[in-house]
């Protein structure tokens, strides 16, 4: 009986328990068009995603751009996630994106590594995106810091847009 009990009492604290499954969808514009579109999704059970609407369908958000990074690495955290990566090139002066670059004593056609960091809050709709360099060994590095913090992010709602 005080088995029987226990497992009543159990079952009972699991189905009265608040299930929590959520899914949040940002729209981030670039001017009035919508450049991306990410969705966070934490499941009652498995593991926390985020998304990217990519060609009319949902795909890990790791698993979009380019891949001819050397390192690729996906945080997930409380509503938000951190996407860093890291790619090789050659430092050529006269390419704009490279400014900063006079503290690492480069040449023209030095390997360097470029690594960039993209974070996506879905609590407070905001993407942010880091940008620095290092030489080839990863000893030296750039000055630069924050390219963008970006506000131009809404959470969507389907029942305000009347669709899906």
């Amino acid at each position: 009986m005080k088995y029987l009990t226990l497992l009543f009492v159990g079952l009972f604290v699991f189905v009265s328990a608040p299930v929590q499954a959520e899914e949040i969808t940002m729209i981030c514009y670039e001017g009035t068009e919508y450049r991306d579109i990410y969705k966070y999704v934490n499941p009652m059970i498995g593991r926390k995603k985020v998304l990217r609407r990519v060609d009319g369908e949902w795909k890990d958000w790791d698993k979009t751009g380019t891949s001819d990074f050397i390192s690729r690495k996906l945080k997930i955290k409380d509503r938000g996630a951190t996407l860093k990566y890291i790619s090789e090139n050659e430092y050529a002066l006269e390419d704009e994106s490279y400014q900063g670059f006079w503290d690492l004593k480069l040449k023209v056609g030095d390997k360097i590594k470029v690594h960039e960091e993209y974070v996506l809050d879905f609590e407070f709709p905001r993407t942010t995106y880091y940008r620095y360099f290092t030489n080839w060994e990863g000893s030296l590095r750039s000055l630069l810091g924050v390219i963008y913090k970006k506000d131009n992010c809404t959470k969507y709602n389907p029942s305000s847009s009347g669709k899906n």
